[in-house]
């Protein structure tokens, strides 16, 4: 067992301070912080899975991918002895580690949600360099302890910004994207889709789902939702009496002149002419 870990006393209303680090390779982990947690927590996972819970969402990360949890929420981590859960942590307070990730432009969304990353080794040398400085008894001084936090914690939001999100990351735990956006287009919704309107629902970011889609099923947003909304009409021109301008509202198209101006243009034919003649189509 990995277990390496050294904590640094921190000056009082620091603007960037790395207050802890550490390597570990564990079955066990449970980690709960209180409420108002003031720091910027950073995991990097080099094997084994480990989930996270922040707010009212849970995640899984897998090996490879880099998490960073803002501060203020109220966090919880663990893994169970089903896999040696192997990562790099490293805890920062002060204002600046939030200001830098919005001035580099990381929605909220991708905060707390694991990125498979690029340059793996590049951090996995920089973690090792920076545990290597800040163990007790090190003749490097704190001034250079902290630039080299301050280092390694812009490289790594260098790599999220040009790094892609992994389709396998695409799963907060327990539910599938994929899944989830099925769902959502299965209701009745008498507006036009939205991926935002979508993106909210989950607490995900709009590019984040558009990856997601275009890896998964070679489609737009806005194409898929399209696609899955005419199989929609399809079916219930096929299987209801339904008049057309209700079955357009049930499928997101409430102008029914819309409706069937797209829906001859995705078929061939009228929603009339296809009722009449579903069966052959």
């Amino acid at each position: 067992m990995i277990s390496e870990a050294w904590s640094l006393d921190s000056p009082e209303q620091a603007w960037f301070w790395m207050k802890g680090i550490g390597h570990y390779k564990i079955q066990r982990h449970y980690y709960e912080s209180p409420e108002g947690r003031p720091s910027t927590v950073v995991f990097f996972t080099l094997a084994g899975r480990a989930k996270y819970q922040w707010g009212d969402q849970t995640y899984m990360d897998l090996p490879g991918s880099v998490t960073l949890l803002p501060p203020t929420s109220r966090l919880i981590s663990w893994a169970t002895a089903e896999n040696d859960w192997e990562c790099y942590w490293m805890v920062l307070i002060g204002k600046a580690p939030f200001q830098w990730a919005q001035q580099f432009k990381l929605a909220m969304p991708q905060w707390s949600q694991p990125v498979s990353v690029n340059r793996q080794q590049e951090l996995i040398e920089r973690f090792e360099s920076l545990l290597s400085i800040a163990r007790p008894g090190s003749w490097h001084s704190r001034l250079a302890v902290q630039r080299d936090a301050f280092l390694l914690f812009t490289s790594i939001l260098e790599t999220l910004l040009h790094s892609s999100f992994s389709p396998s990351n695409a799963r907060i735990y327990g539910r599938d994207l994929i899944a989830e956006i099925e769902a959502y287009l299965d209701r009745p919704n008498p507006k036009p889709d939205r991926v935002e309107d979508f993106a909210k629902r989950i607490h995900a970011s709009p590019e984040h789902i558009a990856r997601v889609l275009k890896s998964k099923t070679g489609f737009t947003p806005k194409e898929y939702f399209f696609l899955h909304r005419m199989r929609q009409a399809k079916q219930l021109l096929r299987e209801t009496a339904l008049p057309i301008n209700k079955v357009g509202a049930l499928v997101a198209y409430p102008d029914p002149y819309h409706f069937s101006k797209c829906f001859c243009r995705h078929v061939g034919v009228s929603p009339t002419q296809y009722r009449k003649r579903g069966a052959e189509i």
